[in-house]
């Protein structure tokens, strides 16, 4: 399966039943990059694909508990070889799926990784962040990018969705990882994509058609 070729479709498919807008300042610094970003829902991994301002050769880290639970995501799974599935939602991922991105960073793919190890369904708020993307980052010395995404904690029908994408964290390439030098970039990164967030607050609407949207994944 080519990623490329399912971008076009799924945006206008996406566009038609959302409203969704990216926000972006800053630009970016090229197409091997850490995508870290908040995560509320199942449309989140999607909305970065989807309408990300770049080409990239994009993987997937996450549990296996949560993402290969049914046929059709083992299937879809098993012809993306892109998606990487953890032993666990925190911690210490596996030796074969810590290699396996490690391995594709270094030969110029991007990873896109949910630092708060699961969905968190509030708006507005920011769960404590596991270690793996700047781990990744300092191993690498591949740029991250904070993304903040607004709406997507509970979805109807032509609900308006942000992604706003900041200012990219630089991280030096460490052959020895200190622990206090991953904690500081952790909180470092933790307050960028809070600040992305800061201030949004879902819109007040009378109706909310198709809300069963919110739990279709």
């Amino acid at each position: 399966m080519n990623q490329q070729t399912v971008i076009l479709p799924g945006r206008l498919l996406l566009q038609s039943i959302f409203n969704v807008q990216v926000f972006q300042n800053d630009p970016l610094p090229g197409r091997n990059v850490i995508i870290a970003t908040n995560h509320h829902n199942w449309v989140d991994p999607l909305l970065i694909t989807f309408f990300w301002p770049a080409d990239l050769d994009l993987m997937y880290i996450g549990p296996r508990e949560d993402n290969a639970n049914t046929a059709w995501k083992k299937w879809l799974y098993d012809r993306y070889p892109g998606i990487i599935l953890t032993a666990q939602r925190w911690g210490w991922p596996g030796k074969n799926a810590y290699k396996s991105v490690l391995m594709g960073l270094k030969s110029g793919k991007s990873l896109l990784i949910f630092p708060e190890g699961d969905a968190f369904p509030v708006e507005g708020e920011v769960q404590p962040f596991a270690n793996g993307a700047i781990h990744f980052a300092l191993k690498t010395g591949t740029p991250i990018i904070p993304v903040g995404l607004c709406g997507t904690a509970e979805l109807y029908y032509k609900k308006h969705l942000l992604m706003r994408i900041g200012v990219p964290l630089i991280v030096p390439q460490a052959s020895h990882i200190r622990k206090a030098q991953l904690g500081e970039l952790n909180e470092t990164l933790r307050e960028k994509i809070s600040d992305l967030i800061r201030g949004y607050h879902d819109p007040q609407v009378a109706r909310k058609p198709m809300r069963w949207l919110t739990h279709l994944l």
